[in-house]
């Protein structure tokens, strides 16, 4: 699956649809929008979105939220005259396919629970066809400029690059801990013990080869866990896994 990139940035920072917040404006969507175009939109690209909220997006500045920003649908059928929808078909027919263009923008935000479409400081453009086959949109990333930026997106976007870096420490720990507390031998870490002052794992799983003789000789006696939950290097009690 090929990632998004940005057409005016460098990629700095990645996120997907999955994992970032669906944002409210107070002031999106303008009231005057085509509400039958909108929904129109939006029903066509929902058709698409397993796949489009799994991509990888990246873009110059960090970000936490997303919504609709914009939506550039033609007309619904039945908003259609009767010749103007078996014109429609021909077309359809004769290109082999849908051959209107769909385009939503999305407006990207480096903060969690934006409250104004003022606090964008990017967008994410699909654009596909009425009818096209599932996963057949062209997305890209267009980002403001460093010069483009107000001092309020400024300041969302440092709070975000903390939180970014915060995060990824947070992730890394938690890698290396699973890691550091999981048996070499049977993979596993929920059956047995980890020392955070020796930093050893010993697995108590009757099936795993490397499981420690002070455990296998009381092979017939594991409902008492307390004699196992003991350290055998420096006698303090490990946590369970």
């Amino acid at each position: 699956m090929t990632d998004v990139m940005p057409i005016n940035g460098p990629a700095n920072f990645s996120f997907t649809f999955s994992n970032a917040s669906l944002a409210s404006l107070s002031d999106w969507p303008p009231g005057h929008i085509d509400e039958s175009k909108w929904k129109s939109g939006l029903k066509e690209i929902e058709r698409h979105w397993n796949i489009l909220q799994t991509k990888q997006i990246w873009s110059p500045w960090p970000i936490l939220s997303f919504c609709v920003g914009s939506v550039e649908a033609p007309l619904p059928n039945e908003h259609l005259s009767p010749t103007q929808r078996l014109a429609r078909q021909f077309i359809m027919e004769r290109d082999g396919g849908g051959s209107e263009t769909i385009k939503i923008r999305f407006f990207l935000f480096p903060h969690n629970q934006p409250t104004y479409q003022s606090q964008t400081v990017a967008q994410v453009i699909c654009e596909t066809k009425v009818g096209a086959n599932i996963g057949d949109v062209k997305m890209w990333v267009d980002a403001l400029r460093e010069e483009e930026l107000s001092d309020k997106n400024m300041e969302e976007i440092r709070v975000a690059i903390n939180i970014n870096i915060l995060t990824k420490k947070t992730s890394n720990k938690e890698a290396h801990m699973n890691n550091k507390s999981r048996c070499p031998a049977c993979g596993s870490n929920d059956d047995g013990y980890y020392c955070e002052n020796c930093d050893r794992y010993w697995c108590v799983s009757i099936s795993c080869p490397n499981v420690e003789s002070v455990i296998r000789n009381r092979a017939g006696l594991l409902e008492q866990v307390k004699n196992f939950s003991i350290c055998q290097k420096c006698g303090r009690k490990g946590n369970k896994r």
